[in-house]
C-alpha cells in the first residue's frame, strides 16, 4: 500500500532489539530489508552489525582479621565480579586453603554482564600456625569458561609473643631444725606459642617426686602450666651454719631466655644446752669416793662445738668418759661423764659440805653449771684406856709400867689433843700425889705427826712410875693413875689404872730371881706377815718353885693371833686386853727356863720402820724386849718412777713418733742419787719414795750438763709430780736442738730510773718474735752489766722477758724457751 512517486523516496526507520544472548552468541547480526512493489520485481538490501565480545571479570578476596595472635576462625569475602559484555558461566571458585565455604557452590557459576557472586568461607587456624609464626595468605581463583582465570588473595599476619612466668614455693618458710622441707615450681605458658624443648634445673641437690613430670624436652601449650614437687633433706651442718637457704630453680624453653625463680628457708638456728651434775652420795661421815656423773644435753637446734667441761674439784674422770675439751654433741644428743672425787679425812674433818660444780662452754653460746651436794656429817669421840702393867706391885725401885690407849672413834680429826695423867697413892688420911718417872709419853699413832687426833686413829702413850721405898713405907695403899684426855671438839673423858701395894714378908734368902730374854724370830717382815715372838724366863733360885706372870706389850698395829700362844710348847690361851698379852700361873722349877710363844699380825696400818716389843715379869718387875724391821711392800708402799729423756724434734713437750731416747742423761734426785738414762733414754727409779697415804710430791732434775751438744730442754726442770703408794708415775723430760737467739740488753735499753723497757727496745723485740715463729729457737737474754745490782739486772731481764712473751702469746707456733743470764 506504499506509493512512492518518481524521483521520491520514502524512509522508514526500524529498531531490532538485541539481547544479551546474541551478545553472547557472538554472531553477526545481518538484516536483509526487502521492497516488492507492483510494478517492479521485488529488491532486497541488508545491513550487517558485527558483535564485539569483551568478556572479563574481577576477584576481590578479604578477610575479617589483618593479625593473628591467638587460634581462632578467620572469615573470608570473595567477591567476583563481571565486568565484561558477555555472561560469565562455566565458572569455578578455587581457594588454596582448605577453607569451609559453609555448603554454597563453587562450581558451574554463571554470572551475568555486570553481576557479581559474593562467597563467604571461614578458616580455622589453629596453635600449630601460631607456633609456626607464618603469615596466612589465603588465594581464591574463579575460572569461567569465557576468560581467563582470575586470582587474588588475603593475608592474616601471625603475631607471636612467646612467654613464661616460673614460681617456687617451698612449704616451710623457717626452719629450726634438720628435717625436709617441699618446693613446688609452677611454669606458666602466658604467650601465645607452645613452649618446647624447655629444661627444668635446680641449683640445689633436690629430690623430685617420682610422679613428677620430666624436667627435660619440656613441652607447655599457650595457657598451660607444669608443676614439679621436689624435697630437699635440711641437715644439721644447715641448721649448725645458720645460713639462709637459697633454692633457684630455672626453666629454659627452645627460643627464649631462661627465666628463675628463687625460694628462701630461712633458719633459725638456736644454740642451748642444759647440765645436770649428781653424785652418788649425798650424805658422807667418812672418807670415800665420790661417784658423780655430769650429764650434757643439746636442747637447741644447732650442733654444740668446742666444747670444754671444767670442774671446780680435782676429780678423775673414768677412761670411758669424753674429752673435756673440742666436745662435739649433736642435736638431742648427750655426753656423759663419770668422774670420781677421793673424800680424805681433812674433808670430813673440815664439816662443810663439799660441792662440786661443773661448767660446761660451748662456741656461741653462754656457759652453764650445775653443782652437787655432799652433806658432811661430823660425829666427834673418842675412848681412852688406861692400864697398868701390874695390878701389885712388891718391890723399891721396880718400873710401874702404864699404857693409855686413845681411839678416835668419831669420824673426824680431833684437834688440839691434850693428855693429863694424875698419879696418887690413896690415903685415909688423903690422897699423895706422886710423880710419874717418866712419861706421859706418846709412843705412838700419830701416822702423819701433824697433832691433830685423826679419825681412825688410835694414840699410844706411855708412862712409867718407880716404886720407891716411901710408897712401900706406907703400908697397902694403892696407887691410882687418872689419864685424862681432852679435844677442841669433845669434852674430856678418863680412865684409871689401880696398883695395889705389896708389903712382902719373904726371906730375903727366899726372895726371887729370873733372868728373862725377849727374841723376835723374824727380824724383816711386811704388812700382812706374822711375827714369832720369843719370851724365855729363868728362874735362878735352885732350891724353890715359882710361878710366875708375864705380860707381853706388843707394838701398835700389831696383833695377838688366836691360838698361836705356847707355854714350853704346849698350847695356852692368855690374856688379852689391847696390846697386853698376859701369861698367867707359868711355872718354873729351880734353875728351869720357861719358854713363852706367839705370834702377832703386822696390820695394815703399820707403817716401814723399825718397832719393839717389850715383855716383862709382873712381880719382880723385869723386862726385856726384841725389834722387829717392818719393810716396805715396792707393790702397795712404794711409788715407781719410770721415765724417758726423748728428743723433742718439735718442741711440744710431748714424746711423738719418731722422737727418739737420749742415752747416757744424768737425772737427779733430791738425795743426790744419779741415775743414767739407757740405750733408749729411759731411766727407771724403783721404790722412789714410800708416799704417805694422801700422796707425796717427789723431785727429778735433768743434769743439763750430761745432754749433748746444743740440746736444750723443751719441758720444764726440775719436774715435781705427786707419788702414790703401790702406782708407777711416768716423768720425761724434752730436749731439743735449738737455733739460739741471743737478745743483748744493757741499762740504755731501759727507760731512765725504771726497769721498763723503752718503745724502740719493745719494737725490736716484736721484730724478733716474727723472726723466729716459724723456726723453733731458744732465746738467751743477756744483761750486759755496768754497775747495776743483779737484783736490778734480774728485775730488768724478767721485764723483757714478760714483753717477749706478751707478743709470743697468741703468735708463737711452739713452746719457746727462754734462759736468762748476766756478765
Amino acid at each position: 500500500g506504499i506509493s512512492i512517486p518518481v524521483g521520491g523516496s520514502e524512509t522508514w526507520t526500524a529498531s531490532y532489539a538485541v539481547d544479551q544472548a546474541m551478545i553472547d552468541s557472538g554472531a553477526d547480526i545481518a538484516n536483509t530489508a526487502s521492497f516488492d512493489p507492483a510494478e517492479a520485481d521485488a529488491q532486497s538490501d541488508d545491513a550487517t552489525t558485527t558483535i564485539s565480545q569483551t568478556p572479563g571479570f574481577s576477584i576481590v578476596k578479604d578477610v575479617d582479621t589483618a593479625t593473628l595472635s591467638a587460634p581462632g576462625t578467620l572469615t573470608y569475602t570473595i567477591t567476583v565480579a563481571n565486568t565484561g559484555n558477555v555472561t560469565l558461566t562455566e565458572g569455578a571458585l578455587s581457594d588454596s586453603l582448605p577453607v569451609d565455604f559453609g555448603g554454597a557452590a563453587v562450581s558451574g557459576i554463571s554470572i551475568p554482564v555486570g553481576g557479581s557472586e559474593t562467597w563467604t568461607a571461614s578458616y580455622a587456624v589453629d596453635q600449630a600456625m601460631i607456633d609456626s609464626g607464618a603469615d596466612i595468605a589465603n588465594t581464591a581463583s574463579f575460572d569461567p569458561a569465557e576468560a581467563d582465570a582470575q586470582s587474588d588473595d588475603a593475608t592474616t599476619t601471625i603475631s607471636q609473643t612467646p612467654g613464661f612466668s616460673i614460681e617456687k614455693t617451698v612449704d616451710q618458710e623457717v626452719v629450726t631444725e634438720a628435717g625436709t622441707v617441699s618446693y613446688t615450681i609452677t611454669v606458666t605458658n602466658t604467650g601465645n606459642t607452645s613452649l618446647v624443648n624447655g629444661v627444668l634445673t635446680d641449683n640445689l641437690p633436690v629430690v623430685f617426686d617420682g610422679d613428677a613430670p620430666e624436667r627435660e624436652a619440656v613441652s607447655i601449650p599457650v595457657g598451660g602450666s607444669v608443676t614439679w614437687t621436689a624435697t630437699y633433706a635440711i641437715t644439721q651442718e644447715m641448721i649448725d651454719a645458720g645460713e639462709d637457704i637459697v633454692n633457684t630453680a630455672t626453666f629454659a624453653p627452645a627460643g627464649l631466655e631462661p627465666q628463675s625463680a628463687v625460694a628462701v628457708v630461712g633458719v633459725a638456728a638456736s644454740s642451748s644446752f642444759s647440765i645436770v651434775k649428781d653424785v652418788d652420795t649425798s650424805a658422807l661421815s667418812a672418807p670415800g669416793t665420790l661417784t658423780y656423773t655430769i650429764t650434757v644435753t643439746n636442747t637447741g637446734s644447732t650442733t654444740l662445738t668446742g666444747g670444754t667441761l671444767t670442774d671446780s674439784l680435782p676429780v678423775v674422770f673414768s677412761g670411758s668418759s669424753p674429752a673435756l675439751t673440742g666436745v662435739s654433741i649433736p642435736v638431742g644428743g648427750s655426753a656423759v661423764w663419770t668422774a670420781s672425787h677421793a673424800v680424805d679425812q681433812a674433808m670430813i674433818d673440815a664439816g662443810a659440805d663439799i660441792v662440786n660444780t661443773a661448767s660446761f662452754a660451748a662456741t656461741g653460746v653462754s656457759p652453764q653449771s650445775d653443782d652437787a651436794v655432799t652433806t658432811v656429817t661430823a660425829a666427834p669421840q673418842f675412848t681412852i684406856s688406861k692400864v697398868a702393867d701390874d695390878d701389885e706391885v712388891d718391890v723399891t725401885g721396880q718400873m710401874l709400867g702404864y699404857t693409855i690407849t686413845v681411839a678416835n672413834t668419831g669420824n673426824v680429826g680431833l684437834t688440839s689433843p691434850v693428855l693429863t695423867d694424875v698419879l696418887i697413892q690413896q690415903s685415909t688420911s688423903g690422897d699423895i700425889p706422886l710423880s710419874l718417872t717418866s712419861g706421859p709419853t706418846l709412843a705412838s699413832g700419830d701416822a702423819d705427826s701433824d697433832g691433830v687426833f685423826d679419825a681412825g686413829e688410835t694414840w699410844i702413850y706411855q708412862a712409867t712410875v718407880e716404886v720407891t721405898a716411901e710408897m712401900r713405907e706406907r703400908g697397902r695403899l694403892s696407887i691410882v693413875n687418872t689419864a685424862s684426855f681432852d679435844t677442841a671438839e669433845t669434852g674430856p673423858q678418863s680412865d684409871d689404872a689401880v696398883t695395889a701395894v705389896i708389903i712382902d714378908q719373904t726371906n730375903p734368902a727366899e726372895q726371887p730371881d729370873y733372868t728373862i730374854e725377849k727374841t723376835s724370830l723374824r727380824v724383816n717382815v711386811r704388812q700382812g706377815e706374822l711375827v714369832p715372838w720369843r719370851i724365855e724366863v729363868t728362874n735362878n733360885n735352885l732350891t724353890t718353885t715359882r710361878t710366875i706372870r708375864v705380860v707381853d706389850r706388843l707394838p701398835a698395829g700389831f696383833v695377838f693371833q688366836d691360838g698361836s700362844a705356847t707355854v714350853n710348847g704346849s698350847a695356852v690361851t692368855p690374856s688379852v686386853t689391847g696390846s697386853h698379852v698376859t701369861f698367867s700361873g707359868v711355872v718354873i722349877a729351880p734353875g728351869a727356863t720357861a719358854t713363852i710363844e706367839l705370834s702377832s699380825l703386822v696390820t695394815g696400818g703399820v707403817k716401814p720402820g723399825t718397832y719393839t716389843n717389850f715383855a716383862n715379869i709382873v712381880r719382880p718387875f723385869q723386862q726385856a724386849s726384841a725389834n722387829v724391821t717392818v719393810q716396805a711392800e715396792p707393790v702397795f708402799d712404794c711409788g715407781t718412777v719410770i721415765g724417758k729423756v726423748f728428743d723433742d724434734r718439735n718442741q711440744d713437750g710431748y714424746q711423738n713418733k719418731g722422737e727418739t731416747g737420749i742415752a747416757g742423761a744424768r737425772v737427779v734426785t733430791l738425795r743426790g742419787e744419779l741415775i743414767t738414762t739407757d740405750q733408749h733414754g729411759r731411766f727407771h727409779v724403783p721404790c722412789a719414795d714410800l708416799p704417805r697415804d694422801i700422796g707425796s710430791n717427789y723431785a727429778l732434775k735433768l743434769d743439763t750438763r750430761s745432754l749433748p751438744s746444743g740440746y736444750r730442754l723443751t719441758t720444764e726442770n726440775p719436774r715435781v709430780v705427786r707419788l702414790t703408794a703401790g702406782k708407777m708415775t711416768e716423768v720425761n723430760f724434752g730436749v731439743s736442738i735449738t737455733r739460739v737467739v741471743r737478745i743483748l740488753v744493757a741499762d740504755n735499753a731501759f727507760v731512765p730510773g725504771s726497769n721498763a723497757p723503752k718503745d724502740d727496745f719493745v719494737k725490736a723485740i716484736s721484730r724478733t718474735v716474727a723472726a723466729i715463729l716459724d723456726t723453733p729457737s731458744a732465746v738467751r737474754i743477756t744483761y750486759q752489766m755496768a754497775g747495776e745490782s743483779r737484783a736490778v739486772a734480774r728485775q730488768r731481764m724478767t721485764a723483757v722477758e714478760k714483753v717477749l712473751r706478751n707478743y709470743w702469746r697468741g703468735n708463737g707456733r711452739y713452746k719457746l724457751v727462754v734462759e736468762k743470764t748476766m756478765k
